[in-house]
């Protein structure tokens, strides 16, 4: 028995040796990214500016590089990076942050495909110095806006057509200035005040702290609004005026078209449109009177509205119609303009949505 015991423990032993003389397949990436940080204006170095890089795809996959500063010369240098495809961003205190091959603010920049063993130097980021909007705002009183939020907001293009996107916003300090930094260059619209309820109810009235939206240079409409150039580095002083926001009341009567009487009950909705491009709506407070149709809605702020009554009572027709009996409620929908001392005497008159078929 001993010499076959020896056999199996030879036998085991030749196995461990096999097995730990196989060397472990970890392929090092050792493609290079390298370049330079500059200033825009004039093309000094900018040191201690934070690179970041981004990983798009890469063999072997990885997760994340750490980003690294430039020195004072400018320079940074990402190597050992596996074969992939990566993007470049650069950013510094008083610079607007920077992709690599960006032609515009508002556009991506270029990737970046990198090669197995390849070494990509001089490549070059531009940063361009931040701009400045700063200012004061006061009351139409003279006296300073206090805690009033400002905000600077730009003009973009989307599949559903221009909106204003909102860049920057602060709020006024105590002495009713204000400053908005961090810029890139271009045009601004610029506006103060608080924005009308953005949904749910309007159970109070606005509050002492509530200003009027106001764009410069003091009108109430974008479409009146005046941009401001911001220029790579520059400041602009800027006063804004503005007042408290109120609040009115509007007034009328509301008739069914069809049966020539008032509706049982009502749901009304305030819709308006922001900025951006958003439709929101709020629901105001009313006071309905159902035997005479005469209905008044409260603490509705100043500003256009889609003023949409609707019953929501089931009747003969919506028991016809089954699962599509939210299709056939009566509804009434207007355009309104709530200005200085309400509305009064408002006339409503509900119809039956009404289906069109056809061919396009």
């Amino acid at each position: 028995m001993k010499p076959i015991l020896h056999a199996r423990v030879q036998l085991s032993l030749l196995v461990m040796s096999v097995t730990l003389t196989v060397p472990a397949q970890t392929p090092q990436g050792s493609g290079v990214i390298a370049g330079f940080v500059r200033n825009a204006d004039g093309g000094t170095a900018v040191s201690k500016a934070k690179v970041n890089i981004e990983v798009i795809a890469s063999i072997p996959a990885v997760a994340t590089i750490p980003p690294m500063f430039t020195d004072s010369s400018g320079r940074f240098v990402f190597a050992n990076l596996p074969l992939g495809t990566y993007r470049l961003f650069a950013s510094a205190s008083g610079f607007v942050t920077r992709e690599y091959g960006q032609q515009e603010f508002t556009t991506p920049g270029k990737p970046i495909a990198l090669a197995a063993e390849q070494r990509l130097s001089g490549l070059a980021l531009q940063l361009v110095p931040v701009g400045t909007i700063s200012g004061e705002v006061k009351t139409n009183d003279g006296l300073p806006a206090v805690r009033v939020p400002v905000k600077a907001t730009r003009t973009i293009f989307t599949a559903v057509g221009t909106v204003q996107q909102t860049v920057k916003i602060t709020t006024t300090d105590d002495r009713g200035n204000y400053r908005l930094f961090g810029l890139a260059p271009g045009p601004y619209f610029l506006s103060t005040g608080s924005e009308k309820p953005l949904s749910g109810s309007s159970a109070d009235a606005v509050s002492t702290g509530d200003f009027a939206v106001q764009f410069y240079p003091g009108v109430a409409t974008l479409d009146r609004a005046i941009p401001l150039d911001v220029t790579s580095g520059g400041e602009l002083n800027v006063n804004l005026k503005t007042y408290r926001q109120r609040s009115v009341t509007v007034r009328g009567i509301i008739i069914d078209a069809q049966t020539g009487n008032p509706p049982e009950k009502v749901q009304w909705q305030l819709i308006y449109q922001l900025a951006n491009g958003n439709t929101v709506s709020f629901a105001p407070p009313e006071n309905y009177n159902p035997l005479t149709g005469e209905f008044e809605l409260r603490n509705v702020w100043l500003g256009e509205y889609i003023l949409e009554a609707r019953t929501t009572t089931v009747d003969a027709a919506a028991v016809e119609a089954g699962e599509a009996a939210w299709a056939v409620f009566p509804v009434a929908r207007v355009p309104i303009v709530v200005q200085d001392g309400g509305l009064e005497n408002l006339r409503l008159f509900q119809s039956r949505p009404f289906e069109v078929t056809g061919r396009v």
